[in-house]
């Protein structure tokens, strides 16, 4: 039998990597290698899971400011110190949060003109806090710290209302004007239905609610508007058949009303008969649209091609009566009539009582 590495004969001792004599009776174990590799090293691995120390050349992990290993929150390194009127937090090396103060800046919004009597408001505050205050007689339907509250005011009108802002530096106030306008109906009359003659002008007469401003518009057929804006105004060049025209009316941006008128435009027309029998209809022979055309004339005839009746400024007078006064028989007679422009028509007229 031979020794041992500590001189035991017999004995079981043995020399490990890192050459240490280590079992039998030496008391001693084996070395074993570190998380780098190395037998009997001194590597081990940190709190964040990595090999360090030993032959590494690693250090440590060790616990940010908020006690997590490894992680962000170090110093210089971003963070919230909860405070609205700070800016640019950051981690300081006590690992306190610290921020810089924000000058306070505070505006209560631009002026504004709403429908009604409820608006919300829009206000802003950065490096402090605020609320508003309100006109006596105005009710708030949200907090009033909040910068976009709705209020009501008791009556349409114009007011001025207060943003207060607290800050750091001290307070500060802004106002803004808002103007409650009247939401209440409004009405316009743009005047009874017309029916003209042939002529080609008319006239506009309207009537609105008062304190509100208006103008007509063409809606159907045509014609040319001379003061869009006033109530009473002349329209030419109407044509023949229907011409719609609304009157619209308007509260500042708010309430409009409307209301159309007909004019209808009738065209020349000239009856085949009528009967003068003195019942009140149909008693005179009435051209309709004659009145578009003063000086013109009307000549009729009996069968034989005899003038009976003759008018130089027909103006729908012939109530079936000779050039003397008596009256004529019912029969079929025949016309001519020139209008004023040199347009002549002829045709037949039965008179039968």
């Amino acid at each position: 039998c031979v020794a041992d590495c500590n001189g035991v004969f017999g004995g079981n001792a043995f020399l490990d990597n890192c050459g240490t004599c280590v079992g039998g009776n030496t008391g001693l174990t084996a070395c074993v290698q570190d998380c780098a590799g190395a037998w009997g090293g001194a590597a081990y691995i940190d709190n964040c899971g990595t090999c360090v120390g030993g032959n590494t050349g690693n250090t440590p992990c060790v616990a940010d400011c908020n006690g997590v290993f490894g992680g962000s929150a170090t110093p210089g390194s971003p963070c919230d110190d909860g405070d609205p009127n700070t800016q640019s937090d950051s981690w300081g090396t006590d690992c306190e949060c610290h921020g810089t103060s924000i000058d306070c800046v505070s505006e209560a919004g631009a002026d504004q003109q709403v429908c009604g009597t409820t608006v919300q408001l829009a206000a802003y505050v950065q490096g402090g806090s605020g609320s508003w205050i309100l006109p006596a007689g105005f009710t708030a339907q949200t907090s009033l710290n909040d910068q976009q509250a709705v209020v009501t005011a008791p009556d349409p009108g114009t007011y001025l209302l207060i943003w207060r802002a607290q800050c750091t530096n001290g307070q500060t106030d802004d106002m803004v004007q808002i103007t409650f306008i009247d939401d209440g109906p409004v009405w316009a009359d743009a005047g009874p239905d017309q029916v003209l003659e042939v002529t080609t002008e008319a006239f506009l007469q309207g009537n609105v609610t008062d304190g509100t401003t208006h103008h007509w518009r063409l809606i159907e057929g045509s014609g040319s508007i001379l003061h869009a804006d006033s109530l009473n105004t002349l329209v030419t060049g109407l044509a023949i058949g229907q011409n719609l025209f609304e009157l619209i009316v308007q509260r500042e941006h708010c309430s409009v009303g409307r209301d159309t008128v007909l004019i209808h435009v009738l065209e020349l027309f000239i009856p085949e008969g009528f009967s003068p029998n003195g019942d009140g209809i149909n008693d005179r022979y009435e051209i309709t649209g004659i009145v578009a055309h003063p000086g013109s004339a009307l000549s009729v005839f009996d069968r034989w091609g005899q003038e009976v009746y003759r008018s130089s400024d027909y103006r729908n007078e012939w109530d079936g009566r000779s050039k003397n006064g008596r009256e004529l028989p019912n029969a079929t007679y025949f016309y001519v009539l020139e209008l004023g422009n040199g347009s002549t028509y002829h045709g037949h007229i039965i008179l039968k009582r």
